[in-house]
């Protein structure tokens, strides 16, 4: 038997940001163009619980994931290597290392992991409190065309493929995993300094 439940939750800097990615851009970032997310997704399967967060960051420090999956699993009884913690690696969003680059953004990172490490929590959290729904799963394959990385060409191969696992209660999808391929970059030019995920070439759970 297969239940699940799912959450998202706003991990949106409340400050400017330093973004990650593109040394040349060195400023914070001075807007908003889309909301930065955590979407967490629980899955019972014949009673053995797993939880699955995905972040709109480029990437996540081990000593922040190992953090979380601990409390999870410790929180939840749920066994370490069941919780897992991955990003959709946009270009668009903050910086997050622990690497020393000046009291500034040392803070404004340091700041914005306290408010991240809370909201992938609470979203965990979320779905716990809510319950697990029966489900019944599917998977759909295809491809789309016009998408490719900013390290290759055009004309060159490419992954093309779409995966979807689709989960539904009562003829309705109350929750889902996407997942195809695409090094995605900062986009139009013109929003290169506004915080955004990787938009309509990603698609995450919940």
């Amino acid at each position: 038997m297969v239940e699940v439940s799912a959450a998202k939750y706003d991990i949106t800097p409340e400050f400017p940001m330093y973004m990650r990615g593109y040394a040349m851009r060195t400023g914070k970032s001075i807007g908003v163009l889309d909301r930065l997310y955590c979407r967490a997704l629980c899955l019972r399967i014949d009673g053995e619980i797993f939880v699955w967060m995905t972040l709109d960051l480029c990437r996540l420090e081990e000593l922040i994931s190992d953090y979380v999956r601990g409390v999870v699993a410790a929180k939840y009884s749920v066994p370490v290597e069941h919780v897992i913690l991955s990003t959709i690696h946009t270009h668009s969003g903050p910086d997050i290392s622990f690497e020393d680059e000046g009291e500034d953004r040392n803070r404004r990172k340091a700041d914005y992991r306290s408010f991240l490490v809370g909201r992938v929590l609470a979203a965990v959290d979320e779905c716990f409190d809510r319950g697990f729904l029966k489900v019944t799963s599917s998977v759909v394959q295809g491809t789309i065309e016009g998408v490719y990385g900013n390290r290759n060409y055009r004309d060159k191969p490419s992954d093309k493929d779409v995966n979807l696992i689709l989960f539904r209660n009562e003829n309705h999808v109350v929750a889902g995993i996407a997942s195809l391929t695409c090094h995605h970059g900062a986009g139009h030019p013109q929003h290169e300094d506004q915080l955004r995920p990787a938009g309509k070439y990603w698609k995450g759970v919940g």
